[in-house]
């Protein structure tokens, strides 16, 4: 009976080592992973609680075939008003806006984050060019930074993305930018519409938050 005793407490001496060591894993594995970051939260029409600024982004083929009527803030989101196609025979042509993670010239180092998470809705069902923006202005302004098209609904919901799903427009040749590259710069995010209707038409953006 000792001998049987003297066995069971070592069984449980080894068991209780090998929980320890386990849990010691884990509780290493998460201090390693990074916390959720809000990069986005409204606090009005032109800047972002984080010191973020908002811009206009509106472009056509043709003149003044694409206009931002208005940007109204409420209840922690902003609302865009604005027209994409004005009958002047454009193929292509947006309108939305930009906005910085922060005050002008901060960016991260992004790429330990996995999804992005936003808030979206439109004033009917449509499909909204959203867009991760590096440090690179060249490349910002020739439109090459990654993209994904998302289908939003009329009620403000909370989307999340992999990062690994964005990607540079085909057209971009030698000025795409791959995802690790963007973020590794990270500066801001960017959502337009392009579907050209030729009639008034309106989407709203929410908090943008980066996740582990």
């Amino acid at each position: 009976m000792p001998i049987t005793l003297r066995l069971n407490t070592c069984v449980g001496a080894i068991i209780l080592a090998s929980m320890s060591l386990a849990t010691g894993a884990v509780m290493a594995a998460d201090a390693d992973a990074p916390a959720a970051k809000q990069i986005i939260d409204f606090t009005g029409d032109a800047a972002t609680a984080q010191g973020g600024v908002i811009g206009n982004v509106v472009y056509s083929q043709s003149p003044d075939d694409a206009a931002l009527k208005s940007k109204t803030f409420a209840d922690g989101a902003l609302k865009v008003v604005g027209q994409v196609g004005f009958g002047k025979s454009s193929k292509w042509a947006g309108m939305g806006i930009t906005t910085s993670i922060g005050p002008s010239g901060t960016q991260i180092d992004a790429n330990s984050f996995k999804t992005i998470s936003f808030k979206l809705a439109a004033s009917e069902p449509v499909k909204l060019r959203v867009r991760i923006i590096g440090n690179e202005q060249a490349i910002n302004d020739a439109g090459c930074y990654p993209i994904v098209m998302q289908a939003v609904t009329t009620e403000l919901t909370e989307y999340t993305v992999p990062l690994a799903s964005f990607a540079s427009e085909g057209w971009c040749g030698g000025k795409a930018r791959s995802v690790n590259k963007t973020l590794s710069g990270f500066t801001g995010f960017e959502v337009v519409n392009i579907d050209m209707t030729g009639k008034e038409t309106s989407f709203t953006l929410g908090s943008v938050r980066l996740n582990p």
